[in-house]
Order: structure tokens, then C-alpha cells, then sequence
């Protein structure tokens, strides 16, 4: 055998030199070899015929003997795997004993069943696409594309596109695709379009409106004489409060002053600026509470009275520094309003200065104090994001398309999304993952002996040895 390798021979039994006639281009494309018959008079052997091995490229030599080692076993394979067994002339490629084919006993064939849980698994690895479209794929439906846009991307990009020229591309796409006539999409988009514009509207009302300022009730004499540092009724005070809250955007602001501060000043009640009053008065800013002379007695009407009852029937707030207990007691409106609507102040020089927390530390900040809180029954003011809205149930604002059911925020949606599409995906592409971890054989068929009942299984017993048992005396007497 070794003689035939240093020659560059190999050897195939003469009935199956067809096989290798068929396979000779195989052959030349595995190996770059030519095999050329030799004649029969070189040798003595009728029943094989050698083949000589000749490389295609002459410049690379003559083939070693591991290579002629490695041809004869791919022909050998082909012989034995292309041949039938039945004919009793199976034998094996070493080809010791030609003359022993005879003898040699028949195998019968093997008949192989199909599996039909390995085909879905090789399925799987067959039909899966590429991991690079895989995950481009997945990449769309997160964010909330479909399959057919990515692939319509990826026709007009290229099979490796970047990540932001794929993201460009979606965008496109997604603007170009019109939605269809009643689908889910269209009218979803529809109502979005058309509560957001309802929404922007009812927003731009609520902070446009200048109504939903609170009407300011000052306490002229209190904020006067504050100015005045309590020594004078200083009348620029007052005008100095309402110039501020006239910058704030306050269009009902009240004044409420006694009459009798129209009268010309005296050394105990001294009065600066008093034209001002007079002026505010005109501008129908100022009222001055009724007082009149009665038998040389002046009777004067609390001024106190009227800032609480106005403040508590236009749901206003009172500037004053004073803690009205006399009027506390009252009326529950009063109490309510000298409880939760009275906002203290400072001068400091011509500066009106009121506090960023009239309420305390854990009370509404100035702005929300001097605006008009929604009632507790009725709802916020509309989101103008509406189904946009990223801020979920954090959100202050009024959500209506969400109902009674939780809400999901934008990002929520898109993984339920793409996760519903890869899942469907998923399905379709391989239908053996539906089979992971759990047992992939096929069941049992039915038959008739499993009519048959069994014998009834025998409850273990021990038995006992054959040997025969000795006594001690026995033992005894064998050992004297």
C-alpha cells in the first residue's frame, strides 16, 4: 500500500469506478488533482483500477504521501457511502483481502424515521436572519417603526447602514407613510391632534385671563400708617401697593379708606400727600367707608367690616398687617379669610416688599396665593402635551384621554410595542422556540398492547441460599 502511495497511485474496486467517474469534478475542486486511469497491463489485479494522482499546477511538485493518503480516503468514502450492501461485495478501503468479499456477511439495511422536532429545530438555524438585520430590526420596533420600514430603509441604505443615517431614514419613512383610512393609527393620530388643539386653547385661556387673579382688598389706613412709619398717614403708601400690583397684571384692586381722612389734617392725625386719595378715588381704585357728624360727634362705620365681607364674597385677599381677632368670631367667611387670605407686607423705604411664603414655609408660594386655586371637585387645567405628556402620573395636569384606567407613559407603549412585534417575529421565523426547554421527543403512538393489562408486580421477598447452612456443632466437629 505504501508502494502505491510513494507512486502516486490510488486504487478503486472496478465496480465502482462509475462512482468516481461521477464525482471526478468534485474531486478536482476539493483537491486542484487530476486522476488519470492507468493502463491494465501495468497491472496484474483485475479488480481494482488505479488512478494516478497528478497536481494541476506543476509548480508546486509532486504530491507527499499524506495527500495521496487523504484522496484515497475521500474515494473510499464515496465508494462505501454510494454503494449498497445487499450485493454481498461490501468491503471495507484497506483493501487487504480482494478474495474475502465473498464471505463477508450481509448487513441488512438500517430504515431511519424522520424527526420532525430536529427538522424545526434545524429550522431555526436555517431560516434565522443575519444578527446585524436582527438587530436593526429591533432597533425600529422599539422605537415604534415596523419591520417593513426598517427594510425599506435598509433597500435604500445598504445592509450595513450607520445607526443615525438608519434613524434619518425611519424618520422619513414614517413621515411619508400616510396612515390608513380608519385604522387604529390614523384615528389614534386624529384625536391626539385634535385634544391637543383644544387643550392649547384651554391653556392659553386660563393664562391669559386676567380674571383668574385674585381681587386685592388693601387696608388703606393700615398700609398708610405702616408707611408712614405709624406716626403719619402717609397717602404715598398706598398709591406705592397699588402700582405693584397693577405690575403684576391686578385689574380689581380696592382700596377702603374712612371718609373722614377727606378732612383737612390736624396735629394728632397729621396726613401727607393727601391728593393721592384723590386721585385714586377718580380712578375708582379707592372707597372711602361712610362716617358722618351727628350733634358735633363724628360717628365713623367700621372700615374693618367692609374689607372682609368684600374679600370673602369675591374670594379675594386682604393686604393689611392687622390680625382682625375682633372679627374672627364673627362669620365663618371672615375666619376663613383672615385664616388663609390675609397677606402681611413691609416697607423698606418706598419699597413694598410682601413675603414669598405669606403662609409659612408650608404654605402656596406669592404667586399661587394671589391666584385663584381650582375648587377641589373641579379638574386641572388640561395637559398641552396630551397623549405626548413624558411626565406620566406625575404629571399636574388634566389628563382626559386617560380615563379610569392607568396610565402608560410614551416609553411604556414603545416597549410594549416592540416587544409584541419581536414576539410575533419571533413566532414566524422559527417556530422550535416555542419548544425551548421542554422535551423536544416526539409522543408515543398507541398501539394495541397497551389494551393488554400488565401482570400485577410482585411485592419484593428474599430468598434464601442454596448453600447449606452449618451449626456450631457441625463446626466443631469439623475442626477436631
Amino acid at each position: 500500500m505504501d508502494e502505491l502511495k510513494h507512486n502516486n497511485l490510488i486504487r478503486v474496486k472496478r465496480k465502482n469506478v462509475f462512482l468516481l467517474q461521477e464525482h471526478v469534478d468534485k474531486i478536482r475542486s476539493l483537491f486542484s488533482v487530476r486522476l488519470c486511469e492507468v493502463p491494465k497491463q501495468d497491472f496484474s489485479n483485475s479488480y481494482v483500477v488505479f488512478f494516478n494522482v497528478q497536481l494541476e499546477h506543476c509548480d508546486k511538485g509532486l504530491p507527499d504521501i499524506n495527500f495521496i493518503s487523504k484522496v484515497q480516503n475521500y474515494v473510499d468514502s464515496l465508494c462505501t457511502g454510494e454503494h449498497d450492501g445487499g450485493d454481498g461485495d461490501g468491503e471495507d478501503s484497506s483493501y487487504d483481502s480482494d478474495l474475502e468479499s465473498d464471505s463477508t456477511p450481509i448487513h441488512h439495511d438500517v430504515s431511519r424515521t424522520t424527526s420532525d422536532t430536529l427538522a424545526a429545530e434545524y429550522a431555526e438555524y436555517v431560516s434565522s436572519s443575519p444578527h446585524g438585520y436582527t438587530a436593526r430590526v429591533e432597533f425600529g420596533l422599539k422605537l415604534g417603526y415596523t419591520e417593513k420600514h426598517v427594510q425599506s430603509a435598509l433597500q435604500k441604505l445598504g445592509p450595513n447602514p450607520g445607526q443615525n443615517e438608519l434613524l434619518a431614514e425611519l424618520i422619513k419613512l414614517g413621515a411619508q407613510t400616510p396612515p390608513r383610512l380608519g385604522s387604529e393609527s390614523s384615528l389614534e393620530s386624529e384625536e391626539l391632534e385634535t385634544t391637543t388643539a383644544l387643550s392649547i386653547l384651554d391653556l392659553r385661556d386660563h393664562v391669559d385671563d386676567p380674571f383668574r387673579l385674585r381681587r386685592v382688598v388693601i387696608d388703606g389706613s393700615n398700609v398708610a400708617m405702616s408707611h408712614g412709619n405709624k406716626e403719619v398717614f402717609s397717602c404715598r403708601g398706598i398709591k406705592i401697593c397699588v402700582d405693584w400690583f397693577r405690575s403684576r397684571g391686578h385689574k380689581e384692586i380696592t382700596v377702603f379708606v374712612p371718609k373722614w381722612r377727606k378732612e383737612s389734617p390736624r396735629p394728632d392725625n397729621p396726613i401727607t400727600e393727601q391728593e393721592i386719595l384723590g386721585e385714586l378715588e377718580r380712578e375708582r381704585l379707592l372707597v372711602f367707608t361712610p362716617s358722618r357728624l351727628v350733634g358735633g360727634k363724628r360717628m365713623v362705620c367700621y372700615d374693618d367690616r367692609y374689607i372682609l365681607k368684600l374679600a370673602a364674597e369675591t374670594d379675594g385677599i386682604v393686604v393689611s398687617n392687622d390680625n382682625y381677632r375682633d372679627l374672627a368670631q364673627e362669620s365663618p367667611e371672615f375666619r376663613k379669610v383672615i385664616e388663609e387670605r390675609i397677606l402681611m407686607y413691609s416697607f423698606v423705604n418706598d419699597r413694598f416688599m410682601p413675603p414669598d411664603d405669606p403662609l409659612g414655609r408650608s404654605g402656596p408660594t406669592l404667586d399661587k396665593f394671589l391666584k385663584i386655586q381650582p375648587c377641589k371637585g373641579d379638574p386641572p387645567p388640561p395637559c398641552p402635551y396630551a397623549k405626548k405628556c413624558t411626565y406620566g402620573n406625575k404629571c399636574k395636569f388634566h389628563h382626559p384621554e386617560r380615563g379610569p384606567l392607568p396610565h402608560k407613559s410614551v416609553t411604556e407603549r414603545l416597549v410594549e410595542h416592540a416587544q409584541r412585534h419581536l414576539q410575533a417575529r419571533g413566532r414566524d421565523a422559527s417556530p422550535g422556540n416555542q419548544l425551548k426547554g421542554k422535551s423536544l421527543s416526539l409522543p408515543l403512538q398507541s398501539s394495541e398492547s397497551e389494551n393488554i393489562s400488565l401482570p400485577r408486580k410482585l411485592p419484593l421477598t428474599r430468598t434464601k441460599s442454596n448453600a447449606p447452612s452449618l451449626d456450631i456443632s457441625d463446626s466443631q466437629n469439623i475442626e477436631n
